[in-house]
């Protein structure tokens, strides 16, 4: 590769990584008017319905709704921005983003990768086995969140809810 080329590419990423600090610096400074409430591990796992959870940290940050539903809304239109590719950033991979700029961005740490087998909702038959996002807020509302597919999101009452055409049976929260 000649060395225009890596000067180019250079610059690129230099203007990226500054793009992405402005766009961080900008939603911070947007989110004045979220609150959170603090819990322990028992108030996050408690009501997602005796699956098994992986234990992240000590303090969980619970917000309402009404501020996931921002949340929500800020963070779709840049998750439909990166192709899934296999095995590369593909489902599981995009959960973790989720997990990760949610904390990055709104300080807040109860959205977690949820495991699950996904099955066609009128048959029945299993389709895959997949990730997708499970949230708690601060009532001890349960939300399921799959940015794979195009950001559906609702309140889950049971382990097997039903989005669009997908069941999910849910396995086990990361």
């Amino acid at each position: 590769m000649n060395n225009k080329v890596l000067v180019v590419n250079k610059i690129r990423r230099t203007i990226g990584q500054l793009t992405i600090q402005v766009g961080v610096k900008q939603i911070w400074e947007a989110i004045s008017d979220f609150s959170d409430t603090e819990g322990g591990f028992d108030r996050f796992r408690r009501p997602l319905f005796g699956l098994p959870v992986s234990q992240m940290d000590e303090v969980y940050y619970f917000m309402n709704w009404n501020n996931w539903l921002k949340v929500i809304e800020t963070l779709n239109p840049i998750l439909k921005n990166f192709s899934w590719k296999k095995e590369r950033f593909d489902c599981d991979k995009r959960a973790m983003l989720v997990v990760a700029l949610t904390a990055l961005l709104f300080e807040v740490n109860t959205v977690r990768p949820v495991y699950c087998s996904v099955h066609n909702a009128e048959n029945n038959q299993l389709l895959t086995y997949h990730y997708a996002n499970i949230i708690v807020d601060d009532a001890g509302n349960v939300y399921l969140w799959d940015a794979d597919q195009k950001g559906i999101f609702q309140k889950i009452t049971t382990v097997n809810p039903i989005m669009g055409n997908w069941k999910y049976n849910l396995i086990a929260v990361k």
